[in-house]
């Protein structure tokens, strides 16, 4: 965004006060501005909360408006929120707005899967899924919500824990960030090769034609792979990934948490040609079925 942070919070807490930006909650005050939850190269969360009843947190995603989309926004926030209604497993959305030259998101507040540990690594925030059991009965969950979304023929293009949370009043995970914002490109290491190769990746607009079905499958098994792998991507040594990763030719090695069978899933999720993949939600969710009750 084209403006400091300071600058920012001050804007959205006149907005907020003044009643143009979600009047009925209020932002969270930290000594030095509002109290932030996370950002990232495109986006900052905020934490709000319910005056009414202080004990209910909210998240507000702001980041900046691409021209002539505010349409395109809003049927997105439109589709979310019709999601929301038929999994437990999305993320809701509370509101939206796009306010000053910004698009603004109000959600239910969840807790991130990842943090760092007392050395500063990136590590698993929960326990069960420092093991592949835990991590299975994760992906079933976040699969019912890939399911529903692909059967609303909605795409979710950025599929990555950090769009993930545990949703403590539910006693679930929910997958978040189904909005294609414009200005936004994928993840390297969770986008699939073709995106890749296409080069339509971290610098470029999101859900193009090249994205697919199995764009999003290929997401979902990486985002499995790197849980069960300690949190590193195929062939490297930490949360980054390589582009080794994208060789036609490159055999990912097996995750050090992940039983045989549940790696020949994850390597048939994220095969490098497309029509070798799971073609559907519903396949995924058939293995992962039959990995459960083998064991």
């Amino acid at each position: 965004m084209n403006i400091s942070h300071a600058a920012l919070e001050v804007l959205l807490q006149k907005g907020n006060i003044t009643g143009s930006l979600f009047p009925q909650y209020r932002f969270v005050l930290e000594e030095d501005g509002l109290h932030q939850l996370g950002s990232g190269g495109f986006a900052i969360v905020y934490e709000m909360m319910d005056p009414l009843d202080r004990t209910r947190r909210l998240a507000m995603k702001v980041e900046k408006a691409a021209s002539g989309m505010h349409a395109s926004f809003m049927e997105e926030v439109c589709g979310w929120q019709q999601l929301s209604r038929q999994s437990p497993y999305v993320m809701p959305i509370v509101d939206a707005a796009e306010w000053e030259g910004m698009w603004c998101i109000l959600m239910e507040r969840g807790e991130g899967i990842l943090g760092r540990s007392d050395a500063g690594d990136m590590c698993v925030s929960r326990e069960e899924l420092l093991h592949w059991t835990g991590i299975l009965q994760f992906a079933v969950q976040i699969g019912q919500a890939l399911r529903v979304s692909h059967e609303n023929g909605i795409l979710h293009g950025d599929i990555k824990p950090e769009n993930i949370y545990w949703n403590v009043e539910r006693n679930c995970y929910q997958l978040s960030d189904f909005v294609s914002w414009e200005s936004r490109g994928f993840t390297r290491g969770y986008a699939a090769p073709e995106i890749i190769a296409q080069g339509r990746c971290e610098d470029a607009a999101s859900k193009e034609p090249g994205y697919t079905v199995t764009s999003d499958i290929y997401s979902y098994g990486m985002l499995l792979y790197v849980l069960l792998n300690r949190l590193r991507f195929p062939g490297t040594e930490g949360y980054y990934s390589s582009m080794r990763q994208y060789d036609p030719e490159y055999v990912f090695p097996a995750p050090m948490n992940s039983p045989e069978m549940l790696t020949r899933s994850i390597r048939k999720m994220c095969e490098w040609v497309p029509e070798k993949r799971y073609q559907t939600m519903e396949e995924v969710l058939a293995d992962l079925d039959r990995n459960m009750r083998n064991f």
